[in-house]
């Protein structure tokens, strides 16, 4: 009879065959677990079936795995290798051409058996690997063996990874904003790294969250909109930034808004190829608008109630009293300090990785009374200094806005026709109120994290998707290639880097810059890239490890001398303004142009080119349709009214070398290699017609189709 032994460790089991059909209710070490018995762990369940395979199920009943079978002592492939069990009763684990690989046979000749807890053991791990160990299950050691070889390496990290929507770097001490109240952020930004030169590469939501947790630029995956994502047909095998902390052995658990809601589905929680940890727990989803994880939308006339979905007149920001776990970042902050306390209570689980994405300060703006009152009355607020566009800013550049207050007034705007002060104050004190309610829940997390003892060996690190216009040049969103749109705050901790310490850095961090710079400061080794691009693709499409930084923050990161984004529109006149091409039922086919914008030191240059909806990229051979120049040589990074991007200075002639160096290295970023894009875009545009059939909309067939934005 085949017969397998496995010791308890760790809350792992080790079982013997025999003939019984039963439940275990707790096992032992050297209790038998049977043909028929099985015991769960609250993420799989170790079962002997009947005919005498040991599997780690998903569910089990009747003697057999009723779900899928995570492992298994059979032949079944587990990442190119498998365990049985042979004839001899040893364990063994061969590779797909049948090398053995390990058995307990093996380890005879050197005095070792399974048998011998003196030599090694093996064990099923809760995330249903089988993992052979050295030392003792009181005492292990190292691993040597493991089904998925995900082991991390000796002194990795942990990362405890903030994202937090339309957060733009206006903090307190963090970024010298005495108006704003955030001691939790002012407190990270004292005992880590400040960055005052961080980008996103595109500045909204959904296509931006795609960028960075794939590690790639958005013209290199094509997603600008709404209902594109890096895993639909016709996109690479890609890694995502979490999924490489999860290949390299590391726990990855996550809630909230870090992906987009839907944008990979499921918040990439699909298994072996997603990007967490789900058998060890499930991801905390964020659900947006219609019937909203915290009932997005605020209603009128009411502080009490909570509104359902985008329903007519809801107002853009709402202050509730009572219980705050009625607010979905209340419960988010609560769900991530129990899996903080998890973690702790769960040695096994490290190193690990810890994800918790924050809705507000996205509108609508619904803050609790707590928070609102700490600012003062909405007549004391500033507003903007330039609150509408300059003549000669070119209104493809702009799109407009309104506001609608909880009285059920609403307040349409343009860049040319600005807000009520009043109006803005309000919206002002809202949005400044959000960003104190969301410091304070990230602050609960942080004191989880001290008390787990556990902080020394922690990375912390906030961010947003992208900025927020308060505002400015009569701009009340994101969307945008302008500075305040396109800048972002982090702020990162990285324990054993002393001279990082309450520092700040020029150095210019980009949001793509995420995948490799985490990868390097948590210990992965040898990080690859998120998906295989010849090499002048990946040199222009992925990020760049700026972990130097950290050692030096006045260190100069080779080939980093700028940050780089891009802006799709729906209209190829300078003087349209069009709502971007973002929306859920937007296409690829409707674009009409691509801003793409280079921000250095000194300028900002910006161009609007013809968008090529064969290959998804703008076309750097056509005459541009707009260009802005804007100075930054006497900008500050704690100065928000930003004089130098108020004066479009692309017609000054005198500036006309600067223009045309900054366009050169536009187009060089932003040039692809021509047998990768036709290759990769034919790919992609399979899986864009059937998005294009599901969404009622139709592929591009060489006529330009009709927006389904109205120009104004």
């Amino acid at each position: 009879a085949v017969k397998a032994q496995m010791l308890v460790a760790l809350g792992i089991v080790l079982v013997m065959g025999c003939s019984c059909d039963a439940q275990a209710s707790s096992l032992k070490p050297g209790d038998i677990l049977s043909p028929g018995e099985y015991i769960t762990d609250g993420a799989g369940v170790l079962a002997m079936e009947k005919h005498g395979i040991l599997s780690v199920c998903k569910t089990y009943s009747d003697g057999s795995c009723k779900s899928a079978r995570l492992w298994s002592s059979t032949n079944e492939a587990m990442n190119g290798t498998y365990a049985r069990m042979a004839t001899y009763g040893d364990l063994e684990v061969v590779d797909e051409a049948n090398v053995i690989l390990w058995s307990t046979h093996t380890m005879k000749a050197a005095g070792c058996t399974l048998s011998s807890v003196n030599c090694s053991f093996v064990a099923i791990q809760k995330d249903g690997n089988v993992v052979m160990h050295s030392g003792t299950p009181a005492d292990p050691k190292d691993v040597l063996w493991a089904t998925n070889t995900k082991v991390a390496p000796p002194n990795a990290k942990n990362v405890l990874h903030f994202i937090v929507d339309d957060l733009r770097p206006e903090m307190g001490i963090a970024y010298k904003q005495a108006h704003m109240i955030t001691p939790n952020f002012d407190k990270l930004a004292q005992e880590g790294l400040v960055f005052d030169r961080a980008y996103c590469n595109i500045a909204v939501c959904a296509p931006s969250r795609n960028s960075f947790m794939s590690g790639l630029r958005p013209d290199v995956t094509g997603i600008f909109n709404f209902n594109n994502h890096f895993r639909e047909p016709g996109q690479p095998p890609i890694v995502s930034t979490p999924q490489q902390f999860k290949d390299a052995g590391w726990t990855t658990l996550g809630g909230g808004k870090t992906f987009h809601y839907n944008l990979p589905p499921y918040f990439d929680d699909s298994g072996p190829q997603g990007s967490w940890s789900s058998l060890v727990q499930p991801y905390f989803p964020f659900i947006e608008y219609v019937g909203s994880s915290d009932m997005a939308f605020c209603p009128i006339n009411s502080t009490l109630k909570q509104s359902f979905g985008n329903t007519p007149g809801s107002a853009n920001m709402c202050v509730v009293t009572g219980d705050e776990s009625q607010l979905y970042d209340y419960r988010l902050m609560q769900h991530t300090v129990d899996t903080m306390n998890k973690l702790t209570e769960n040695p096994e689980y490290s190193p690990w990785y810890l994800m918790a994405g924050f809705r507000r300060p996205h509108r609508n703006l619904q803050v609790h009374e707590k928070y609102w009152s700490q600012y003062p009355d909405h007549t004391a607020i500033k507003t903007a200094k330039y609150k509408v566009r300059d003549p000669s800013q070119p209104l493809i550049a702009f799109h407009s806005a309104g506001f609608a207050l909880d009285n059920g007034t609403n307040y349409p705007s343009t860049p040319d026709i600005p807000l009520p002060d009043e109006v803005q104050q309000i919206f002002r004190k809202a949005y400044y109120s959000c960003v104190t309610q969301t410091d304070a829940y990230i602050g609960l997390v942080l004191d989880t994290l001290e008390a787990s003892g556990q902080a020394d060996n922690t990375i912390v690190l906030v961010h947003a998707d992208h900025g927020w216009q308060l505002g400015e040049h009569g701009l009340w969103d994101k969307q945008t290639e302008f500075e305040l749109a396109t800048r972002v705050p982090l702020i990162i901790k990285v324990p054993g880097k002393p001279k990082s310490a309450g520092r700040h850095t020029q150095a210019f961090f980009e949001l793509v810059d995420l995948h490799p710079t985490l990868a390097v400061l948590a210990g992965i080794l040898s990080p690859k890239p998120p998906t295989q691009l010849p090499p002048s693709v990946a040199a222009q499409g992925t990020g760049t490890s700026v972990a130097a930084v950290f050692d030096d923050p006045e260190a100069v990161i080779p080939g980093k001398n700028a940050s780089y984004s891009q802006w799709p529109v729906c209209t190829r006149n300078a003087s349209v303004m069009c709502m971007a091409c973002t929306g859920y039922q937007s296409s690829r086919a409707v674009i009409m142009s691509m801003g793409y914008s280079i921000r250095t030191t000194d300028w900002r240059y910006t161009v609007w080119l013809p968008f090529n909806t064969t290959t998804y990229v703008g076309d750097f051979n056509a005459p541009p349709i707009a260009t802005e120049l804007y100075d930054h040589r006497n900008s500050s990074a704690f100065n928000f009214d930003l004089d130098g991007e108020v004066k479009n200075l692309a017609i000054d002639e005198s500036l006309r070398p600067i223009m045309d160096a900054l366009h050169a290295q536009l187009r060089k970023q932003y040039t692809w290699d021509s047998t990768w894009l036709v290759n990769s875009r034919a790919n992609m545009r399979k899986g864009q017609l059937a998005k294009d059939v599901q969404m009622g909309m139709y592929p591009y067939d060489g006529v330009l189709p009709v927006p389904p934005h109205t120009e104004l």
